[in-house]
């Protein structure tokens, strides 16, 4: 845990600043690593850190993600089999900070930058949560639109690359609930609900969810405004 946490510059001065947590990121970390593990011990295990989750079928398939991707693949499987979800969740997007460490992009295959992030340069995901718990349900590795592999369940339904992701975390968020609720007309009172912000919402969107999964979704529409009933949404509004 020590390893994946604080790797890299991060984790090589908790052996430096013992007890302190300063630089660390974290202030509640006051403990001195060396009573559990000497500095090249944690050099040592580190080492294999990148190649723990490497997927020999991906690599053989050219997914330049193959060192990595098997981490988000486990998340997904291990939260559908161990957490019990209530029927409202949010879709939204996080980044993993980049900390460029001995080469200009650290072999990373698409670094994305997203301006309004605290940490705007990094490894873009897009996640669904359960609003009650707050916890995360699945994640969705952003890559490079030339590199979509293993991203073309939804193609045959919409070529809107915001609907296939949305579409997608709804599937890897809620596996049950498609067998138990799928196409059932009379389950408003436990079918889910998804909201979700601007990059995740229109019309089309809206329109697949229900005849997909049969799920509900709210959602804040900015851009995607193609087939609102313009003229009626500004009518009601002026009373």
């Amino acid at each position: 845990i020590t390893c994946r946490l604080y790797g890299g510059e991060k984790g090589e001065s908790m052996w430096e600043k013992k007890g302190s947590g300063e630089g660390l990121g974290a202030e509640t970390i006051r403990f001195d690593p060396g009573k559990w593990m000497n500095r090249s011990r944690f050099r040592e295990i580190k080492k294999y850190i990148p190649i723990m989750f490497a997927s020999e079928e991906r690599k053989e398939a050219e997914d330049p993600w193959w060192q990595v991707i098997q981490v988000v693949d486990d998340f997904n499987n291990n939260r559908k089999r161990t957490i019990a979800t209530s029927n409202v969740r949010d879709t939204d997007e996080t980044m993993s900070p980049y900390i460029p460490q001995t080469t200009k992009t650290g072999n990373i295959p698409h670094l994305s930058y997203v301006f309004r992030k605290p940490e705007p340069l990094g490894t873009e995901f897009k996640n669904c949560l359960d609003s009650n718990s707050k916890i995360m349900l699945c994640l969705y590795l952003c890559r490079n639109k030339s590199n979509e592999k293993g991203d073309n369940t939804y193609d045959d339904n919409t070529n809107m690359k915001t609907a296939r992701v949305t579409l997608k975390l709804m599937e890897d968020s809620a596996k049950d609930e498609l067998e138990e609720f799928g196409n059932l007309t009379n389950a408003n009172a436990t079918r889910p609900t998804y909201l979700g912000d601007s990059w995740f919402t229109s019309v089309d969107m809206c329109v697949l969810a229900k005849n997909i999964h049969d799920f509900n979704y709210i959602g804040v529409v900015k851009t995607n405004n193609g087939k609102y009933p313009m003229k009626l949404l500004a009518n009601t509004m002026d009373g």
